[in-house]
Parts: C-alpha cells; structure tokens; sequence
C-alpha cells in the first residue's frame, strides 16, 4: 500500500498499519485534510476515518491549520453574505404572495447555514477553542428558529414566517456576521500557538 501525504510518503512509525500511519500523521502535525484520492480516484474526506489497507495507493493532500483557518473563515463570511441575501428574498416573495420562491429560499437558507456551520465548528475542535467560546452557542440560537418558522411553513402562515425570517433571523445572522472578524482573529492565534507545538515535537 502506497501512501502519500503531499507528495511524501508517510513511513509506518509503529502504527499497526499505513492508513493509521497517516492519520497519526495528520493529526500529530495539525493538519486539515482538503482531497483525499484512492487508487487515482478521488473520494469524499470522510473516508479518511474509515480508510482500511485495502487500497494500493492513497493520496492526501492537507493544509496547514493557520491556512485552513483563512480560507474557512473567508468561505463563511461570503456565506452569511448570501444568507442575507436569502432572507431578504423569502421576506419579498412572501409578501408578494409567490409562495413557491419564498419556500425555495426559505430551503437555501437552511442549506446555506448548514454549510456555514459546517465550515467552522470543526475549526473549534482543530484550534481548541475553549467551551462556549467556539460557534456552538450560536448554532443553538438558530434551533428553535428552524423550529418555529418550520411549523410556521406547515401552517401556511406566511405573516408569521416573514415576521420570523426579518425579526429572528436577520437579527442572529447578524450577530454571526459582526463576530466573524473577531473569531477569526482568535482562531488564528490558537491555529498559530498549536502548529507551532506541533512542528516542534520531533
């Protein structure tokens, strides 16, 4: 089994085998996996934790965390961005009565948070963000949201909807977009400290 992590080949080093080899590897150096190919084809990421010796050739390609850090943070602003965006066109179809556009907004606000939050909750993990410090705090403000103008939707209850979407939503989305810079501002300097650790261990 061939194994490359960025183009080096990663030694068993005691590990039972070469796919444990690597994600050692990765973890011990703090590093962000970004493409993941198996025997020349590319697979989802989330192979990686299951990746067995099965496989003649494994190839991944990560990023360093303060690299990682930049880029997620820069995705996620360009993504509260957009969920704006979304808000503002639910509430205006809502109100002219194109139910149909609204509810498709409605759909890419959900799926547009979902990839928000799914872009740096794992970042509070990687950079060991201190509890209640990291984004959870603020995905559970956005639950009883989704709750609330979800049974709104089934109701057909459009009023109520908008209410929701222009008082709740834009208000908590904007609470997520005035933190962004703070956040990643303190993600970078724990991204720094634990990459320095970790190039120092021999």
């Amino acid at each position: 089994m061939s194994v490359l992590l960025n183009g080096e080949s990663v030694p068993a080093e005691g590990a039972p085998d070469a796919a444990e080899a690597l994600r050692r590897r990765v973890r011990s150096m703090r590093l962000v996996p970004t493409r993941l190919r198996l025997d020349g084809r590319e697979v989802p990421l989330d192979a990686l934790a299951t990746l067995t010796g099965e496989h003649a050739s494994v190839e991944l390609e990560a990023t360093g965390l303060e690299a990682a850090v930049e880029r997620a943070y820069g995705d996620a602003a360009r993504c509260l961005d957009s969920l704006r965006d979304s808000v503002e066109s639910a509430c205006e179809s809502l109100l002219l009565g194109r139910v149909r556009e609204g509810m498709d907004a409605f759909g890419a606000l959900c799926r547009g948070l979902d990839a928000f939050f799914r872009l740096l909750l794992p970042l509070d993990a990687l950079t060991d963000t201190p509890a209640g410090q990291g984004w959870t705090p603020d995905l559970e403000r956005f639950r009883p949201l989704l709750e609330g103008t979800s049974e709104a939707l089934a109701q057909r209850d459009w009023v109520l909807v908008n209410d929701s979407l222009r008082y709740e939503w834009a208000p908590a989305l904007r609470l997520c977009r005035d933190r962004i810079g703070e956040a990643r501002e303190a993600a970078l300097r724990r991204a720094a400290g634990a990459q320095a650790v970790a190039e120092a261990r021999p």
